[in-house]
């Protein structure tokens, strides 16, 4: 009995971590076309910003890198 409190409890402190964390359900609409518009403006000569694009498969911009995206904000 004592073993499932225990492992109850770290999945508690487990969750607690990923939504602490800034743990993101994705970008919205408006967000993700602001980014596909400014990076056109951003000098990117190791092309970094590859994964901007609009299009299948690329609509959930916090996944984009060098972005950060947080659910508090």
């Amino acid at each position: 009995m004592g073993g499932s409190k225990s492992k109850m409890m770290i999945m508690f402190i487990m969750l607690l971590i990923i939504f602490k964390s800034g743990w993101s359900e994705g970008c919205l609409d408006h967000e993700r076309f602001a980014f596909l518009r400014l990076k056109h403006f951003f000098n990117d000569p190791l092309n970094s910003l590859y994964d901007w694009v609009d299009g299948e498969g690329a609509t959930d911009c916090c996944q984009w890198e060098t972005v950060e995206c947080s659910n508090t904000t």
